[in-house]
């Protein structure tokens, strides 16, 4: 699951890192490792700017584990990059050159989370979201969420573009495009 959607029993991508780290590192001829953030290329398919968010952090936190092991193991060269950039994310939209992080504010699930949530229950969705976020929805809004057919797919969709709006976050693509990616080196 989504980091923000994982419950106290699943491991973090820093924990497994971790405890690879920890295993790898008794081979006296060394050791590769690959971690991957997969969920961060998914959550990109979605254009879901909660999910990107949700999954970056997860990363940050194993490259951090990741960068405090190679400090202390001088013989160690991390590289961090992407195999590839999806839906064409913009900071801004709509005409409006900024982009707007406080209704992620103390979310603690994905759309994806909320979306199986809601629909085991029976309220309207907009009275769902109201529960669930820090910030008031508008009359527009609500009146789209509750036109939103009670189906993952809709309900999910309805989520995603609801929290895309509020923080001006666009999205070119559900694939991969041609942007280009970072490539870090330490070590």
């Amino acid at each position: 699951p989504r980091a923000w959607d994982r419950d106290s029993e699943t491991p973090s991508l820093a924990e497994m890192t971790q405890a690879a780290l920890k295993s790898l590192d008794q081979n006296p001829q060394g050791f590769f490792l690959m971690v991957e953030g997969s969920e961060i290329d998914w959550a990109g398919h979605d254009n879901s700017i909660v999910g990107v968010i949700s999954e970056m952090e997860d990363f940050i936190t194993a490259v951090q584990v990741v960068l405090d092991f190679a400090r202390q193991n001088h013989d160690t060269l991390v590289i961090i990059t992407a195999d590839h950039e999806t839906g064409g994310m913009s900071l801004g939209r709509d005409n409006i050159y900024r982009w707007d992080s406080r209704p992620l504010k103390g979310l603690k699930a994905t759309p994806a989370a909320m979306t199986t949530k809601y629909l085991a229950g029976e309220e309207p969705l907009s009275a769902f979201i109201a529960e669930n976020v820090a910030f008031e929805l508008s009359e527009a809004e609500i009146t789209t969420l509750d036109a939103t057919p009670h189906n993952s797919t809709a309900v999910n969709d309805a989520i995603i573009d609801l929290f895309n709006k509020r923080t001006l976050t666009g999205g070119s693509s559900t694939g991969h495009t041609g942007v280009d990616v970072p490539l870090y080196v330490f070590g």
